[in-house]
């Protein structure tokens, strides 16, 4: 087995915080899409059945491998990025600075 299929559950909430949860790691796409079904109608989940994602991920291959910085605004809210891109983000600071202003 090279790679495995992560399933996860998220969704964001009305203050605009995201919440992720991981539900778990299969061996096939079919196993990750059967855990899905299963979890879909369970109290919670069933309210954002929009909310689950599955991922590829190759086994044994990092991720995140440049690190990451996270922006925390007055209100708490949050944004995180991969700092491979900052550089690359034309304005950076004016939009965490807009982002601040909707929390």
């Amino acid at each position: 087995m090279k790679h495995v299929y992560i399933v996860q559950h998220a969704y964001e909430l009305e203050s605009g915080q995201d919440i992720v949860k991981e539900i778990g790691a299969y061996s096939t796409h079919k196993k990750a899409k059967e855990a899905v079904k299963r979890f879909r109608d369970l109290p919670g989940f069933k309210e954002y059945k929009d909310g689950f994602h599955v991922t590829r991920s190759k086994i044994g291959e990092y991720s995140w491998q440049e690190g990451f910085f996270t922006h925390i605004g007055r209100d708490g809210c949050g944004y995180t990025f991969d700092p491979r891109f900052k550089p690359y983000i034309e304005g950076v600071e004016e939009y965490l600075e807009e982002k601040n202003n909707e929390c």
